[in-house]
C-alpha cells in the first residue's frame, strides 16, 4: 500500500510536494545522492544485504518545494504489520537491528515537521542523537554504548583510570588465568561464521536475531561484502588450540563497530577476554571510536563505556479515534481497538516494535 501524493499550495504557488518512491533503482539513487556515510551501515550496499532477503517494499518519502528536495526519509513497508519503518525493515521479535538510519533534511530545525508528514502507521526507531534539532517531541528509545579513544589521545591509561586499581588488577588476573600464554587471535577467519551462529543460538535460542534464516543469510552476505571491501574485522579467540569466541565487526573512517558474536560455553570468561582485546586494539590501532551498539547489558556498564540515547518517533495519528496505543517498557507498541464499527473481529491487535 502506497500513500497518495500530496501537493500543498499557497495562492497557486507550490509550497510542498510529497511523494513516495518505490522503484529500487530510484531509491538507491536518492540514497547515494543525499546521504553521506559516516559508518558502514550508512551505505546502500550494506543495507541491501538485508533487503535481498527480507524483500520489504520500499517507500521512500520525498518532500520537495520550489527550492528542490527538502527532505527524504528512507522507509520500508511491513505488509504483515501494515506499518512503515526505516529501510530495510529487518525485524525480529518486534525489533530492528540496524541503528542510526541516516535521512536527509535540508533544514534540521524542521525535522519534526518532516516526521509529521510520514504515513500514519509509521514507527521509527534508533534515531541518532540529534545535534542540530530539538528532541523534546521525540521519546528516548534505547541507550547506545561506545568508547572514544580519540578523545583520550589514544592513551589507554586514561581509559583504565575509569576502574579502581583493585578492579583492574582483578580483570587482568582473570584474563591471564584463562588465556595464559596460549591465547591466539585470528583476524578474518571466515570459516568461523557458522560456529559463531551456533553458539549464539545455543545461548539466546528464539531471542537471537540469527534464529530467523533471513537475518542469518543477510549477515553472511554482509560479512563477505565487508571482507571484499577490506573493512571486515572478524576476531577469533583461540585458547589451547580451541576456538573460544568469535566476534564480527568492521572499520570505517576510524570507527570500529562490533556487530555480533558468540562464545564457546566451555570457556567461561571468554567474552571478557575478547572485549579487552577489542578495547586494547582500538587504542593501539588508533580507532577514534568503538561502537558497541544498543542493548542495556550489564557487561557494557562493567566496562565503563560511554552512553548516549537514541530516539524513536511514533506518528501521533496512530492515536486516533478507533485505537488506543501503549508503548510498554520493552518498546512494544500495543494497539487495542475501542468498541465501534471499526473494531476488527479480534479483540486485540498487536503491532510490531520496530
Amino acid at each position: 500500500m502506497t500513500p497518495p501524493e500530496l501537493y500543498y499550495q499557497d495562492k497557486g504557488i507550490l509550497v510542498l510536494k510529497k511523494k513516495y518512491i518505490r522503484d529500487p533503482s530510484s531509491c538507491r539513487e536518492l540514497w547515494k545522492k543525499l546521504l553521506k556515510p559516516i559508518k558502514n551501515s550508512d551505505s546502500w550496499e550494506f543495507r541491501n544485504c538485508f533487503q535481498k532477503h527480507y524483500k520489504n517494499p520500499l517507500c521512500f518519502m520525498l518532500l520537495e518545494d520550489n527550492q528542490g528536495i527538502q527532505a527524504m526519509l528512507p522507509l520500508s513497508y511491513l505488509e504483515s504489520k501494515d506499518q512503515y519503518v526505516f529501510f530495510p525493515g529487518e525485524t525480529w521479535n518486534y525489533k530492528t537491528w540496524l541503528e542510526r538510519t541516516p535521512f536527509y533534511c535540508r533544514n534540521p530545525q524542521t525535522i519534526m515537521n518532516v516526521f509529521s508528514e510520514c504515513p500514519e502507521n509509521t514507527y521509527l526507531r534508533y534515531i541518532r542523537s540529534p545535534e542540530t534539532f530539538e528532541t523534546q517531541n521525540l521519546e528516548v528509545d534505547e541507550i547506545a554504548y561506545g568508547l572514544h579513544p580519540g578523545r583520550m589521545a589514544f592513551d589507554i591509561s586514561i581509559y583504565f583510570n575509569r576502574f579502581t586499581t583493585k578492579r583492574l588488577k582483578e580483570i587482568k588476573k582473570e584474563i591471564a588465568k584463562l588465556t595464559g600464554s596460549k591465547a591466539v587471535y585470528k583476524i578474518n577467519r571466515l570459516e568461523d561464521f557458522d560456529q559463531m551462529i551456533e553458539w549464539n543460538l545455543e545461548r539466546y535460542h528464539t531471542n537471537s536475531y540469527f534464529f530467523d534464516a533471513r537475518f542469518r543469510e543477510s549477515f553472511r552476505e554482509l560479512m563477505y561484502l565487508l571482507f571484499s571491501k577490506g573493512r571486515l574485522r572478524m576476531v577469533s579467540l583461540i585458547i589451547n588450540g580451541k576456538t573460544a569466541a568469535v566476534d564480527i565487526g568492521a572499520v570505517y573512517k576510524s570507527t570500529f563497530t562490533i556487530y555480533a558474536g558468540g562464545t564457546n560455553p566451555i570457556f567461561p570468561g571468554a567474552a571478557k577476554v575478547i572485549n579487552m582485546y577489542h578495547i586494547e586494539s582500538a587504542f593501539y590501532h588508533k580507532f577514534s571510536n568503538v561502537d558497541f551498539l544498543c542493548g542495556d547489558f550489564n557487561w557494557k556498564k562493567f566496562w565503563h563505556l560511554d552512553s548516549e540515547p537514541l530516539f524513536k518517533f511514533v506518528n501521533p495519528l496512530l492515536k486516533n479515534k478507533t485505537h488506543t496505543y501503549r508503548i510498554d517498557s520493552k518498546g512494544y507498541m500495543n494497539s487495542v481497538f475501542k468498541q465501534g464499527k471499526d473494531r476488527p473481529n479480534g479483540a486485540e491487535n498487536r503491532l510490531s516494535n520496530v
